[in-house]
């Protein structure tokens, strides 16, 4: 287990990224100006990042669990040659996903983001095929971060990406112009070189063993279903987006906001709180000890639904003095700010839905069930669109963020169900 003292420094430098990361994203806005500018590069990163998602999450599944056992049996070449198989995995992943991201954006003006002028389409092409390539280090990245967790590594999994962010944010500070956002892509594509090689030079990798790592197909039939089957519950942003991109100019932009808040705290929680009990979930799986690991979930589940409760709170209370205070401060328009904080008041369903079905999820990968989570996210997908399509002409902007929630609290309900029965076969 992960002691209290190491969690905070987790969390600080989790959390200090991942500030970070949403204050490229709010300077792009003051620097650019909320607007089509602003709208087109955000719909720019769905593709990708939906990818890198995607790729990350397969790799996670079989790997994490894979080399934390590994780790635990004290064999040092054994887990030396797994850590280079799964190196390999993740360049061939890492591949796959560039060609599909750099397909996908150039067919994606007929279909996805109707909503665009043709101008605006063709800006979103050359800002997402710059972006496809941060999918590529990405998800290498994302394995090198993986091994260095499986080793309970977690301080030095994370410092990587918040170097890369505080030097993307003095690169953007410096290069950014209102004319030219295309210098955003190319900061974003710099960062993630830049946390791939700190990565490389802080790790002893041998070279990546592509030729075993093709031929065994345990490991690829493990992934495969999520591989397969996540585009579809991980595309739900792409759905929000399209849906978004027939509102006002900005509305793209403060769902955006909204959501880059909310996911950033869901991250720390995951990587503070979640991922250090997985190998413990794990390690009980392995003893035969449902019961004892089944208690660890529920344990679990009161402590997110608690968190959730507070930072709901906070928000309402929030609501009543920021928007004035930001008026008085800033000069920012007071209906902005409190138009933002009603959105994230009806995503606090989704933070409490997403961190509950991550923790879900990694039960079911450490019971071997990779295909039940999947599954249900395809269903929970076709069935979202239709109620996000309904609530959206009802409610604009908040009804995308309300069907966000439901999708997520729907997708997270049958999970549990389906996992407490299970357990009490």
């Amino acid at each position: 287990m992960v002691s209290k003292k190491r969690r905070f420094y987790i969390a600080a430098v989790t959390g200090a990224q991942l500030i970070g990361q949403a204050t490229i994203q709010i300077l792009i806005i003051l620097l650019i100006g909320p607007g089509e500018k602003t709208d087109t590069f955000i719909a720019a990163q769905t593709i990708p990042f939906i990818l890198l998602a995607v790729g990350t999450a397969s790799l996670h599944s079989v790997w994490y669990t894979k080399l934390t056992i590994s780790n635990a049996d004290d064999n040092r070449s054994q887990f030396r040659r797994k850590k280079s198989i799964g190196y390999a995995h993740s360049i061939i992943s890492a591949l796959i996903a560039l060609i599909l991201s750099l397909i996908s954006t150039y067919f994606s003006e007929s279909f996805i983001f109707t909503g665009f002028s043709k101008e605006n389409i063709e800006n979103f092409k050359d800002y997402s095929y710059i972006l496809s390539f941060c999918t590529f280090f990405g998800i290498i990245s994302a394995y090198i971060s993986i091994t260095l967790r499986s080793q309970e590594f977690y301080l030095l999994a994370e410092t990587p990406s918040l170097v890369g962010t505080v030097i993307l944010l003095i690169f953007l500070s410096l290069t950014l112009r209102n004319e030219d956002i295309t210098m955003a892509a190319w900061g974003m594509l710099t960062r993630s070189i830049i946390i791939y090689s700190i990565q490389l030079f802080i790790i002893d990798f041998k070279k990546p063993l592509i030729k075993t790592s093709i031929t065994r197909k345990d490991e690829w039939l493990k992934m495969l279903p999520i591989t397969l089957t996540t585009p579809f519950y991980k595309a739900s942003p792409l759905v929000d987006r399209h849906f978004a991109s027939h509102t006002q100019a900005g509305g793209i932009t403060d769902l955006n906001i909204a959501q880059t808040i909310i996911s950033s705290v869901i991250a720390i929680s995951e990587k503070v709180y979640i991922t250090p009990l997985i190998p413990s979930f794990s390690n009980l799986i392995n003893r035969k000890e449902k019961r004892k690991a089944y208690k660890l979930y529920i344990r679990s589940l009161f402590i997110i639904t608690s968190g959730t409760l507070i930072i709901i709170t906070a928000l309402g209370i929030s609501f009543i003095f920021i928007p004035q205070l930001l008026s008085d401060l800033m000069n920012i328009d007071q209906s902005l700010t409190k138009n933002l904080i009603e959105i994230m008041i009806i995503l606090s369903g989704f933070l409490f839905a997403s961190l509950s079905g991550i923790l879900t999820n990694a039960f079911f990968f450490t019971i071997g069930s990779n295909k039940t989570p999947a599954q249900i996210g395809i269903i929970g997908f076709l069935i979202g669109i239709i109620y996000k399509y309904i609530l959206f002409l009802m409610f604009g902007i908040k009804g995308i963020a309300l069907g966000i929630t439901l999708h997520y609290m729907s997708n997270f309900g049958i999970l549990f169900l389906i996992l407490r029965k299970k357990l009490h076969e």
